[in-house]
């Protein structure tokens, strides 16, 4: 069953909570191009989402991806 809107927006709002609480000031740091670049396309892909009002198959796996690679930083 494909992604609902509801669940990619709470997905990508995980996303910038695990950045912004859970990630340490000494690993956001050294990640800084790479947090501030998953931020950037998971807004833009928010974006979409919200306009088209459903969530493709490879938006799902990069939100899903996306929150799987910024959570292997949490300590």
């Amino acid at each position: 069953m494909a992604m609902t809107v509801e669940e990619a927006t709470e997905m990508i709002a995980e996303i910038s909570r695990v950045i912004d609480e859970d990630v340490s000031d000494s690993a956001r740091d050294r990640g800084i191009d790479f947090f501030e670049d998953v931020l950037d396309s998971a807004g833009q892909v928010e974006d979409t989402i919200m306009e088209n009002g459903y969530v493709t198959a490879s938006q799902e796996s990069a939100i899903r991806n996306w929150l799987k690679a910024v959570s292997k930083w949490v300590h």
